[in-house]
């Protein structure tokens, strides 16, 4: 098979596999009542030790900063997380995830793992790293700026 070829059915299957996770994943987040960028926002600050920034937020999930500001809103007017303003730059804004949410990241991850290690399962160890690394490559050719 020639490069091209294994480009062409590269882009086929990660479509596959990407198309059956989302819809697994959006199946599943009724459960907690939320959106799949909800849930992503909630797992961003979570990850990132508790805070973030609307701006970070938006990179990350390559979206308009105005986007991300009306989930962030949802998400305020629910109690998952708190938006404080940096008294610095008053544009700028601090988000910190709740009690509540923090809790809710956690319930999110507990139940994630769970399924990811059903996904995972036919991996080894290095090949789970190998394949890690070759997504976030991947995953940043479509980093664009905002």
């Amino acid at each position: 098979m020639n490069t091209n070829e294994i480009e062409k059915q590269l882009y086929f299957w990660i479509k596959i596999l990407s198309m059956n996770l989302m819809r697994d994943f959006i199946r599943k987040l009724k459960k907690f009542n939320l959106t799949p960028t909800e849930s992503i926002i909630i797992q961003k600050i979570y990850y990132d030790k508790g805070s973030s920034s609307p701006v970070s937020i938006a990179q990350c999930l390559n979206v308009s900063g105005a986007s991300i500001s009306k989930q962030i809103g949802k998400l305020d007017k629910k109690g998952i997380l708190i938006r404080e303003k940096v008294p610095s730059d008053k544009r700028a804004q601090k988000i910190y995830l709740s009690q509540k949410g923090i809790l809710l990241a956690k319930k999110m991850i507990s139940f994630q793992t769970n399924e990811e290690n059903n996904i995972f399962s036919f991996l080894d160890t290095n090949q789970k790293k190998e394949l890690l690394e070759t997504m976030k490559v991947a995953s940043s050719s479509f980093k664009t700026k905002i």
